[in-house]
């Protein structure tokens, strides 16, 4: 008994462990090709040099040299990432760095947030220690945000050349054991020739739609599918939108898609569709702000909205193109659309008068989850009342069911913060896309939405319908190499470059290839291209970052049935605004 008690308790005693292990590379041992850090983050363009140095290092056989003279900002960050699960029945974390620098009035500021729904930002401007050799130990410390799914932390420096070595991170009184990860595996010259026999050049002048040639690798699945969804890689490159819409073209003339459904509001795209399908109201109005996110807002996507207006112009009632949105974060036009469809009962509509004029003063998470659970009992009776089964000024029953479902998934969407929270949306996503296709007898969708939505991962949107729809699922990523796009902070739009890729991504072979822009199936090269196993890969959301690439427990031939290359990319275009 005493035997088997030990061994339970040295189990526990590794299993404690195990859970205490990051690989975070918080010693800078392991290193890029280009000799910039694994792991840690900064800003490549600004005109410093971050470098791991064999030459100087506080423990081990190297720290993080940092050169900041050329720096075109007053302060640079180097920052990395905790995941939050670290955090889990703690209750204090603290973060130290070792800091060595060439001059004695050099700033350099600790900070730390808890990325939760309290935000807890912590900072410090101080050495607490002075050690031999000028190193210098700086340390910042907070009690724990158990909400926090991430935990950002870094150092900002001024101008002046450092190095920075021996960062710990101490969860209550104990030091994380941090191990370096291992230099990844990269593609063998074999595995680089076959690939590139089996890609297929786009031609980025060509005007009008793809030709069959250019997408002969996924011609075939084309007839086979029922949603078929085109991503990002960032919401702001005209080259996407310019290969995305010549795609689409091509799939409304050629392979009878009939459904164009964008990543944005549900009920706002609707009256984007009365635009495109009866020509009702003008295409400013219909357009701009409330009926689209600000990333669409663009001339290429204005053009689009006319092509397929023009397209329904040549065709009968019954064979209409309809342009649709799969998001909840709407809810003005679908309460408005409810009061309307309501008009006619006065029960009902005193009823949702009151939850309607709810909707707009609603603040925190408790405001939003009393608001959930009353319009969930103002559906059930909804569904059970008479005009629930009748039809109003065009506003069918089935339509105006998702309308109240919408607000519902925006209410849920707004208080359920819990871990699994930055999956609610796409869960919610996939749902309304499935009612899409029950909505128009089952037509051929297109997806128009970023490429960690429409993604075969975890719980993204594509996970969703891979597992509703099976092989009837098909998506197509789209990554760049060089360039420059359009990010959106909340407020304007900023021009930010694409950082260089490292020879530990896909975009770096990619753009080897001297082919301006390809297209390629993955199917064959998930089993093919083992050497590719190990990349990382561009993503990048609406805000200006530099991270912007990361590594999954899949890699882009397994998130993805097709992959869309660009080389060299700009930023996508304001939309005209005129007097139409």
């Amino acid at each position: 008994m005493k035997a088997l008690l030990q061994t339970f308790l040295v189990l526990f005693q590794a299993l404690a462990f195990a859970q205490t292990t990051t690989n975070l590379n918080l010693d800078f041992e392991a290193e890029k090709s280009d000799g910039s850090p694994y792991v840690w983050l900064f800003n490549k363009d600004s005109g410093a040099s971050v470098v791991c140095d064999r030459a100087s290092s506080f423990e081990g056989s190297k720290s993080l040299h940092v050169n900041t003279y050329n720096n075109s900002t007053k302060s640079y960050l180097v920052y990395n990432y905790l995941p939050g699960k670290y955090l889990h029945e703690k209750h204090y974390i603290r973060i130290t760095f070792f800091v060595k620098t060439d001059s004695s009035d050099a700033p350099i500021s600790l900070l730390m947030n808890q990325q939760g729904k309290g935000s807890v930002y912590t900072s410090t401007k101080y050495a607490d220690s002075t050690l031999t050799d000028g190193w210098k130990r700086y340390s910042v410390s907070n009690t724990v945000d158990t909400t926090a799914e991430r935990v950002l932390f870094g150092v900002s420096l001024g101008k002046g050349e450092f190095w920075i070595d021996n960062v710990t991170v101490t969860l209550d009184e104990t030091v994380v054991n941090d191990v370096p990860p291992s230099p990844i595996q990269l593609p063998s010259s074999s595995d680089l020739k076959w690939l590139q026999k089996n890609i297929q050049e786009i031609n980025l002048n060509s005007t009008g739609t793809l030709s069959p040639k250019e997408i002969s690798p996924i011609e075939k699945k084309l007839n086979e599918v029922t949603v078929l969804a085109i991503g990002e890689a960032t919401h702001g490159t005209h080259e996407f939108f310019d290969v995305k819409i010549k795609l689409i073209k091509l799939l409304v003339k050629n392979y009878n898609f009939k459904v164009i459904a964008f990543e944005a509001p549900m009920d706002e795209l609707n009256e984007v569709n009365k635009y495109i399908v009866e020509g009702i109201g003008r295409i400013s109005s219909v357009v701009q702000g409330r009926s689209f996110y600000r990333v669409y807002d663009t001339k290429e996507v204005q053009e689009l909205i006319e092509w397929l207006r023009l397209e329904n112009l040549t065709r009968s009632k019954n064979n209409k193109i309809y342009f649709a949105g799969i998001d909840m974060q709407g809810g003005n036009q679908a309460v408005q659309n409810i009061k309307r469809y309501l008009c006619s009962d006065s029960a009902l509509c005193s009823r949702f008068q009151l939850i309607g004029s709810e909707y707009f003063k609603l603040k925190g998470r408790s405001d939003w989850e009393k608001f959930y659970y009353r319009l969930e009992d103002f559906y059930k009776t909804f569904l059970s009342s008479e005009l629930g089964n009748s039809n109003v000024e065009n506003l069918d029953r089935k339509w105006i069911e998702q309308n109240i479902k919408l607000l519902m998934q925006n209410a849920r969407f707004r208080y359920d913060k819990s871990r699994e929270s930055q999956f609610v949306r796409d869960s919610m996503m996939a749902d309304n896309v499935l009612w899409l296709s029950q909505y128009y007898h089952d037509s051929k969708i297109i997806l128009w939405a970023h490429n960690a939505h429409v993604a075969d991962w975890s719980k993204a949107m594509g996970a969703y319908l891979f597992k509703a729809m099976g092989d009837r699922y098909f998506s197509v990523g789209l990554t760049a190499a060089n360039g420059v796009f359009n990010v959106f902070p909340p407020s304007g739009t900023i021009t930010y470059p694409l950082l260089s890729p490292t020879k530990e991504t896909f975009e770096y072979y990619f753009s080897t290839f001297n082919t301006p822009a390809f297209i390629m199936s993955t199917h064959v090269a998930r089993e093919k291209l083992k050497s590719f196993l190990q990349l990382s890969f561009r993503s990048v959301g609406t805000d200006p970052t530099n991270h912007q690439f990361q590594s999954l427990d899949k890699n882009l031939f397994q998130l993805f049935d097709a992959i869309i290359f660009i080389k060299d990319t700009t930023p996508s275009f304001a939309r005209v605004k005129k007097g139409d």
